[in-house]
């Protein structure tokens, strides 16, 4: 079932990819488009999920790629830009459907060429449906603020806030509210005709549970890098570390990921994760494919 569902996956994004080919290539852009592909299933391939996404970015000058790697002209050249996201989620298990989700989101992020500073706000609204085993729905809103200093052109060190609140129609559950804290760091090394990036995070999350009488905190640790082998091929992974009260979320996380781009202005990502659960009688591990197919104009 996994590697099927891969199949199509890659058939649409052909089919994407011919489609867009016809289209104009430049050697910058001022908006980015994508559509996004995520399918996961647990361990014992009983529960499965599957995303689709849609997200549009426009920027608030021309990002010029010049001799930067495609991918990280924007954050070289500090361009900021305003977003727009929505994205449709399924779950089934054995085949029956059990919830589904709609969510969107706005974000904005002030950079400017020559100040040294980065602002970042971003607001989600979403709703779930569950349908088995109780018919309920949950509402969920999210907002976060960070901010990050410049210390080199290519070094960016940042701070931030996030905030999530689910408020359940149950009886038994009202309200759970999450409050993340994390520090991060982001650095881009150019060098003759490759180039590398790096970044780490360190975030502790805060659940606040209206049915219980504690709080649970986790500590997440997160590496990840990318090497770019030229302006348009990169091959990167990450490293996450999670560990704290919650022993459901307990566990380290491994990624693999290519970003290629087939003209200047088309470019396809394909990324592989896989979870493992520190204890196995608390959660289950499992595995996550996610397709973006992007253009740039």
């Amino acid at each position: 079932m996994f590697f099927s569902k891969l199949t199509n996956a890659f058939i649409v994004s052909i089919m994407v990819l011919l489609f867009s080919s016809t289209v104009f290539a430049a050697e910058g852009f001022q908006a980015e488009f994508s559509l996004g592909y995520d399918y996961s299933e647990e361990n014992d391939d009983d529960f499965e999920t599957t995303i689709y996404s849609a997200e549009g970015i426009y920027y608030f000058s021309p990002v010029v790629t010049g001799g930067h790697p495609y991918n990280e002209a924007v954050f070289l050249e500090r361009v900021g830009g305003v977003g727009l996201f929505v994205m449709d989620r399924d779950a089934e298990e054995n085949s029956t459907k059990v919830s589904d989700a709609k969510s969107y989101a706005l974000g904005l992020n002030y950079m400017k060429p020559g100040l040294p500073v980065s602002v970042t706000v971003f607001f989600s609204k979403g709703e779930m449906d569950f349908k088995t085993p109780v018919k309920a729905e949950l509402d969920l809103d999210i907002y976060s603020l960070s901010a990050g200093y410049f210390v080199f052109d290519n070094l960016l060190l940042s701070t931030g806030y996030l905030h999530q609140e689910i408020d359940y129609d149950l009886s038994w559950i009202k309200t759970i509210k999450v409050n993340d804290y994390f520090i991060s760091a982001k650095y881009v090394k150019e060098m003759e005709g490759t180039a590398y990036n790096l970044e780490g995070r360190i975030l502790i999350s805060t659940e606040d549970n209206d049915n219980t009488d504690k709080n649970d905190t986790n500590t997440v640790v997160e590496i990840e890098g990318d090497y770019y082998f030229n302006q348009k091929i990169s091959l990167g992974g990450s490293l996450e570390f999670n560990n704290g009260d919650d022993e459901w979320q307990e566990g380290k996380t491994i990624s693999v990921r290519n970003k290629t781009y087939f003209t200047h202005n088309f470019a396809v990502a394909v990324e592989f994760e896989q979870f493992y659960v520190d204890d196995e009688e608390k959660g289950e591990d499992d595995k996550t494919i996610s397709i973006t197919l992007s253009t740039y104009l």
